[in-house]
């Protein structure tokens, strides 16, 4: 039985929400209401390679790529802003981030046309 499956012996009730989606409907911080939390992908021309973050303002986060600030992409700007996408919560667009991370160029081709992109 499911009880007997170990932990603190119990199974979590399927009936409750969880307090990301409670709060999500009414907003209990509404400082964090207020910020916007995006994946972005950049692109390098004279690289040839997307570089996939996460911020709160992919614009000024471009900024920083293309003035050196980051180690990653230091040395291979300039950079340009090619999709951006807003998500509901900052846990949301941190699960987008790493999937973006694993994809091939092909999905990235594909993403950049779809209706999600804030870049079009």
């Amino acid at each position: 039985p499911a009880c007997h499956a170990g932990g603190r012996g119990f199974e979590s009730r399927p009936d409750r929400k969880s307090s990301q989606e409670i709060e999500s409907f009414f907003c209990l911080k509404p400082f964090s209401c207020m910020i916007r939390h995006y994946v972005y992908i950049i692109y390098s021309p004279s690289h040839d390679v997307y570089y996939k973050g996460y911020s709160t303002d992919y614009l000024w986060r471009l900024e920083q790529h293309n003035a050196g600030k980051t180690t990653y992409t230091k040395n291979k700007g300039p950079w340009k802003l090619v999709y951006a996408e807003e998500l509901g919560s900052k846990k949301e667009a941190l699960i987008k981030e790493k999937m973006l991370k694993r994809q091939h160029r092909q999905y990235l081709l594909w993403l950049f046309k779809q209706k999600t992109n804030l870049i079009r």
